[in-house]
C-alpha cells in the first residue's frame, strides 16, 4: 500500500478515480482509510462503489468515511 501511495504522488495527472471495492466487509477499514488519506493529498479523487460495499450493507457509512473523496452514483 505504501508503494501505491508513493507512486500516486509521482504521476502528473488531473484526477484520481477509484472504481469500486475499496472497502470490504471481511477486513478492517484501517488500511482503506490510510490509503484514502494518502492518495487524496495531491489530486481531486472520485470513487464509485462496488459490490463489496453493497454486500457489506455499509454503503452510506463507507461513503461518509471517504476522506476528501467525491462518491459518484451510477
Amino acid at each position: 500500500m505504501f508503494l501505491l501511495i508513493s507512486l500516486s504522488r509521482l504521476v502528473d495527472c488531473c484526477y484520481t478515480f477509484l472504481v469500486g471495492d475499496i472497502f470490504d466487509y471481511q477486513i478492517f477499514d484501517k488500511n482503506t482509510i490510510h490509503f484514502l488519506e494518502g492518495i487524496t493529498t495531491k489530486y481531486p479523487t472520485y470513487y464509485v462503489t462496488g459490490n463489496h460495499e453493497y454486500c457489506s450493507g455499509r454503503v452510506e457509512e463507507m461513503r461518509q468515511m471517504s476522506f476528501h473523496v467525491e462518491a459518484l452514483e451510477g
